[in-house]
């Protein structure tokens, strides 16, 4: 067997021996894990950016889509009702969840995601195309 090399020693100034060197930077940090499903709006598949509940139901959706889902029920003559469980409501009135919106919010902070608007479009994107199949892409 041959002798083992020498390591370096540290020095004192708290840098390993790989910094002293004028190693290079570590790496930029991995791309932002995809967000908790409690996070995405069930009409559009996006990440909520202003989510609300309806208050009989306690159902979050993103504001938009939820309001867009109750005119077109107006305007086809439809009841107001909730898209994901189908019951009809007494009330279309949403209340702002600010719950999940903190929860969001500090995500994506600790994702570091800086345009929470286009990466909530993305993740639509991706999630239509997923749940639609090969043959639409």
């Amino acid at each position: 067997m041959g002798a083992l090399p020498d390591i370096p020693e540290e020095s004192g100034s708290g840098e390993s021996s790989a910094d002293a060197r004028g190693a290079s930077p570590p790496p930029p940090p991995p791309p932002p894990a995809g967000p908790p499903e409690e996070f995405i709006d069930p009409i559009s598949q996006e990440v909520m950016l202003d989510p609300v509940l309806l208050v009989e139901t306690g159902q979050s959706y993103e504001r938009a889509t939820i309001e867009a889902w109750f005119s077109r029920c107006k305007a086809e003559g439809w009841p107001c009702t909730d898209p994901l469980t189908r019951q009809e409501l007494r009330s279309c009135t949403v209340v702002p969840n600010f719950s999940v919106k903190s929860l969001i919010s500090g995500w994506a902070e600790r994702q570091r995601i800086s345009d929470l608007p286009s990466f909530s479009k993305e993740v639509g994107r991706q999630r239509s195309q997923a749940h639609s199949g090969p043959a639409a892409a």
